[in-house]
C-alpha cells in the first residue's frame, strides 16, 4: 500500500485530553475546573455522570462545574463522517485513608480535602493585573512555594486595546510554539462579524489583520478575547531567566490587564 511504501502517512489516531481539577473550597458543594483538548474535532459534548452539560463548547475549552458527590466527567469529540473519540475522568471528593481492617476488606476512614495542602502546593496559580504585577506575583509564588517547573502558561486578555497589544507579541513567542484561542464579535455600521479561532500562529495572523482593520472603524463596537497557551515538555525550569524572557517579550508593548495561569510542578 501507499502507507507501507512511505508515500503517505497514515492518519494520526484521534486523541482527547481531559482533566478535572477539584478547587479548594470549605463548602459541601465543590467547584471543579474541567478542561479538554480535542485537536481536529468539529464539535465537543461534555457529560457529567452521563448527563449532557448544556453549552456550545469548542474543541479546546474549559468550564467550571459545582459537584456535591463523586462525579465522572466525559468528553465526546465529533470529527465528522461518523468518527468520534472520547475520554473520561473521575473526581473523588474524599481522600480515603486505610485504617485498621481484616483480610481483603480494610476499613476506610473517609476525610475531606485539607485546605492546608492546597495552600502549600496549589497545582495552578492564577494572577490578574498589569504585566509587572502578575510576573512579580509569579516570581513570589515560585520562591515561596519552591516551585521547580512550569508545565503550562496561559496569558489572556479581554479588552480591545489589550487584544491588539497581545496579538503583536505572539510572533515573538514563537520559540515556545504558542497555541492561540481567540473570539471576536464586532458590529460596525451594517457589518456584523463573529470569529472564533483555535490553532497555531500561522493561521491566526491573517485573521488578526482583518479583525484589526474592523476594529479601526470609528463606529466599531466589539467584544474580544485572546488567550495564548505555552506548553512546555519537559516542564520549563522555574528560574528567573526563563520567566524574565517571556516577560521581556510582553514588555515591548505591555497590556493594561493580563490574566496569567500557570500549571506548576514541585
Amino acid at each position: 500500500s501507499l502507507y507501507r511504501r512511505g508515500i503517505l502517512q497514515p492518519p494520526a489516531p484521534k486523541e482527547v485530553e481531559l482533566s478535572a481539577q477539584l478547587m479548594p473550597c470549605a463548602e459541601a458543594a465543590k467547584p471543579v475546573r474541567v478542561k479538554w483538548k480535542a485537536k481536529g474535532a468539529l464539535s465537543v459534548s461534555l457529560y457529567q455522570d452521563n448527563n449532557l452539560v448544556p453549552g456550545n463548547f469548542r474543541p479546546s475549552d474549559e468550564c467550571e462545574i459545582t459537584i456535591v458527590n463523586n462525579t465522572i466527567f466525559r468528553v465526546v469529540a465529533d470529527y465528522g463522517n461518523g468518527e468520534t473519540a472520547q475520554k473520561e475522568t473521575n473526581v473523588n471528593l474524599n481522600s480515603q485513608v486505610p485504617s485498621v481492617g481484616e483480610g481483603d476488606n480494610p476499613v476506610y476512614v473517609v476525610g475531606g480535602l485539607q485546605p492546608s495542602l492546597w495552600e502549600a502546593k496549589p497545582p495552578t496559580i492564577e494572577l490578574d493585573g498589569t504585566v509587572n504585577a502578575v510576573f512579580a506575583g509569579l516570581g513570589d509564588r515560585i520562591s515561596d512555594h519552591k516551585i521547580q517547573g512550569i508545565e503550562v502558561l496561559e496569558l489572556s486578555v479581554n479588552q480591545v486595546m489589550d487584544y491588539r497589544k497581545l496579538g503583536t507579541a505572539i510572533s515573538l513567542l514563537q520559540r515556545w510554539q504558542p497555541q492561540i484561542d481567540q473570539t471576536a464579535t464586532i458590529q460596525t455600521g451594517d457589518q456584523f462579524v463573529r470569529l472564533e479561532y483555535q490553532g497555531q500562529m500561522r493561521g491566526f495572523q491573517s485573521f488578526f489583520s482583518t479583525i484589526n482593520s474592523l476594529l479601526n472603524s470609528p463606529d466599531a463596537q466589539a467584544t474580544v478575547s485572546l488567550k495564548i497557551t505555552l506548553e512546555f515538555k519537559p516542564a520549563l525550569p522555574a528560574n528567573a531567566s526563563n520567566i524574565s524572557s517571556i516577560k521581556q517579550t510582553l514588555d515591548r508593548n505591555p497590556v493594561e490587564r493580563l490574566n496569567l495561569m500557570a500549571r506548576v510542578v514541585y
